[in-house]
């Protein structure tokens, strides 16, 4: 079996320097996957907390992507790093990344990125979905994904 014939890769937004305050919505069509992993990275930024908001949301409809998940709404709320300490949104800095592990069975079919730039700066981001069928990201930890050269991870299981 050839695993990478059961994933797929989008690019929310592409890797650039966003002017202050810069809101990004970018809809996932989560039909045919079982998992979502959605990473939020960021790059070198002029202030420190480069986010103010990062959610998710779902909805049935494209277009219609309002329902909160409650999990995946942070602004400064605490999340926790690879190395499991609760972390602050708004201790965010250079080379680090949130990432949001997805069980979409059971879930409605579309989910929303939310993100919202600090008005302070310029900050430099960059977000993909990497979709699954079941059993592809089983046993997945944040590690494989960011490694602690280039940040830390914070990480949101829903």
């Amino acid at each position: 079996m050839i695993h990478a014939q059961n994933t797929k890769i989008l690019s929310l937004f592409q890797p650039d320097a966003y002017a202050a305050d810069t809101a990004h919505a970018v809809e996932i069509d989560t039909l045919g996957f079982d998992y979502c992993t959605v990473i939020v990275s960021m790059g070198l930024n002029d202030v420190q907390g480069p986010l103010v908001l990062c959610s998710l949301t779902e909805g049935d409809a494209s277009g219609s992507v309002t329902d909160a998940i409650a999990e995946a709404t942070i602004a400064n709320a605490a999340c926790v790093d690879v190395e499991g300490s609760a972390t602050a949104l708004a201790n965010m800095d250079d080379g680090d990344a949130l990432v949001y592990h997805v069980n979409c069975v059971g879930r409605k079919r579309f989910l929303r990125l939310n993100a919202t730039l600090a008005a302070s700066a310029a900050s430099t981001c960059s977000a993909i979905a990497i979709m699954s069928r079941k059993g592809e990201a089983a046993g997945k930890l944040n590690a494989d994904f960011v490694t602690p050269l280039t940040g830390l991870a914070k990480a949101i299981v829903i």
